[in-house]
């Protein structure tokens, strides 16, 4: 997202818009040099189909084979942006059409993109994270005494009002390698899980780990368009 203040430091010649397209790989970096900094304003994401078949020899993927990516949730993507100053998570669902070649396998077709306007400060190097999104093991249950909730019919209620409905409190996106749940109502993370969030988020692992046979073909592996400003000085010193 340029803002005023951005466009008028490019005009002044203390900023210059750039891009930068990540993708093609688990992840990626952009160093930045030590005399200026960068915004990043926003990214569009393509969307895509990994072929988790490591024996496929074409890009025409067999219909169990889509049905497997499918059901592991490889349809969501996620993209961990970085740094020192900013720790930010994008989930994209990944929007694709399927044209059969008349018998049983199928060429996945990515669709429109996602565009997301962002306002991303970053001083130091930025990381570029991609992973898979995991199945959902849910844990329901009703909304505790302390939960920011209202009561029927405008919410689901929580313990003490007339009617509780239940709700989904855990989900649990732990993999074989990490444990690892996002709740949303419980301060507490958990026992025996070592990393818990409050935001939907997946682990970073081998398990969700974009692998290069999957990222054989031209539709099998993510890119991102980043459009960041490049900005002289530091954030302390120009008034932003």
């Amino acid at each position: 997202m340029l803002t005023s203040k951005l466009e008028d430091l490019i005009w002044k010649g203390k900023a210059f818009p750039k891009t930068l397209c990540v993708g093609g790989t688990q992840k990626q970096g952009l160093d930045i040099q030590q005399d200026r900094f960068i915004i990043i304003t926003d990214l569009l994401y393509f969307p895509f189909i990994a072929n988790t078949s490591e024996e496929a020899e074409d890009p025409y993927i067999p219909l169990r084979v889509i049905a497997k990516w499918i059901e592991s949730n490889n349809i969501s993507t996620q993209l961990t942006i970085l740094g020192e100053k900013n720790f930010n998570r994008f989930q994209f669902r990944n929007n694709v059409g399927f044209v059969s070649d008349g018998q049983d396998k199928f060429l996945g077709i990515p669709q429109t993109p996602t565009h997301v306007d962002t306002y991303l400060i970053h001083t130091t190097g930025v990381s570029f994270t991609f992973s898979f999104g995991v199945p959902f093991i849910p844990t329901d249950g009703v909304n505790l005494a302390d939960t920011f909730a209202y009561s029927n019919p405008v919410d689901y209620g929580k313990l003490g009002d007339p009617v509780v409905d239940v709700t989904t409190q855990i989900n649990d996106v732990s993999t074989s390698v990490t444990s690892f749940q996002n709740f949303y109502t419980r301060k507490v993370v958990p026992l025996g899980f070592n990393a818990a969030t409050n935001e939907l988020a997946y682990p970073v692992d081998n398990d969700t780990n974009i692998q290069s046979f999957q990222r054989k073909y031209g539709n099998g592996h993510p890119i991102v368009q980043v459009s960041y400003i490049e900005v002289l000085g530091s954030p302390n010193n120009i008034g932003l």
